[in-house]
């Protein structure tokens, strides 16, 4: 299946989102040996550290009356790249831990807890005790509390058959200083939604005065507004580089007379280079936003909030106006290379 920048709105897709799976963040008061066991009664946290030392691990497993079940090696012929340690408990509200090493580095890619379904709010307790709280860890990556000696965890809970689990998954920390863009296009942010800006005027504005060149327009293809223009691409002028892309979607809402509808109702920027914006970590290789591009859309006001998938939602009150950063490859964008894309729309 293609995926294509322009083919949906993000504010349509929006409308019909299913849910999303929270995560939570390695952020909390400062570390005690990762080796020192963390229980409160018949619950506990696992051992959590960039790499670890499976003999301390069972030491510790061990004191909790936890037991060695299962250790599966890596088999790398099957993609398999991790040591699986599989402990159970009979004494707990934990019946199960699961730890995947990495191989060779040692990395500890990721701990799996299974608990009984009654001790659920003890665990969350806990973990909210030592750093996992309700948000994201990207929400705190500038706080006094982040520490760029200690891993980056992210908690989720799952449920699977009935079972439930808490996994943290191992992440990998920006690695250097990374450059961004200057600043956020603010040539039509206060024009969204306003009955000045349909189609024409912004077609006059982009080749008139910026010097943009048009490339696409799709017309809505159904109801009483088919046939009118619902997004627009443009090419940017070459000075404006590293944008390369601006894009508007208007707003044809079935419910809405022509005099009515037709003005903008989200703005895609498009950069050409995704490191302005992302880096890729080394341990899941999943792309995560730079902490210049979080302090740049902190500068302007734009708070993160949440993700969604590979999207992150960056909401500023003031403006009443949400940022999305997203990178990846579309179709229809520069022969499906990937890229830095910037969605702005209003809050609803």
């Amino acid at each position: 299946m293609k995926t294509k920048l322009f083919q949906h709105s993000i504010v349509w897709l929006l409308a019909f989102s299913i849910g999303l799976v929270a995560c939570k963040k390695d952020d909390g008061p400062e570390t005690q040996d990762p080796y020192a066991p963390i229980t409160e009664g018949r619950i506990f946290l696992p051992v959590l550290a960039p790499t670890v030392d499976m003999d301390k691990v069972k030491k510790v497993e061990e004191k909790r009356n936890g037991k060695l079940e299962k250790m599966t090696p890596a088999d790398p012929k099957a993609k398999r790249d991790y040591d699986l340690y599989q402990f159970i408990y009979d004494d707990k509200d934990i019946g199960e831990v699961q730890y995947h090493v990495h191989m060779t580095s040692k990395i500890l890619l990721k701990v799996a807890v299974k608990v009984r379904n009654e001790a659920i709010p003890k665990l969350q307790d806990l973990a909210k005790k030592n750093g996992f709280d309700e948000t994201h860890f990207i929400s705190k990556m500038f706080s006094k509390l982040s520490r760029e000696r200690d891993a980056l965890f992210l908690l989720s809970i799952r449920k699977t058959g009935g079972v439930t689990w808490f996994v943290f998954d191992q992440y990998g920390k920006q690695p250097k200083p990374m450059p961004t863009i200057k600043e956020m296009d603010k040539k039509w942010d206060e024009k969204i939604e306003n009955s000045l800006f349909k189609y024409a005027r912004v077609k006059q504005i982009e080749e008139g005065t910026f010097g943009g060149r048009l490339l696409e327009t799709k017309k809505v293809t159904y109801g009483k507004h088919k046939g009118k223009i619902r997004y627009a691409k443009f090419r940017a002028k070459s000075d404006e580089y590293p944008m390369i892309i601006r894009g508007y979607f208007f707003d044809w809402d079935e419910e809405l007379s022509d005099g009515n509808a037709g003005w903008i109702s989200e703005i895609i920027y498009v950069y050409d280079d995704p490191a302005l914006g992302f880096y890729q970590d080394n341990i899941k290789k999943v792309d995560i936003p730079t902490k210049e591009m979080l302090a740049l859309l902190a500068k302007e006001g734009y708070v993160f909030y949440e993700a969604r998938g590979k999207a992150y939602f960056f909401k500023n009150e003031r403006k009443k106006q949400i940022y999305v950063l997203r990178t990846q490859g579309f179709d229809d964008i520069e022969g499906g290379k990937k890229i830095l894309a910037l969605n702005l729309f209003n809050l609803k």
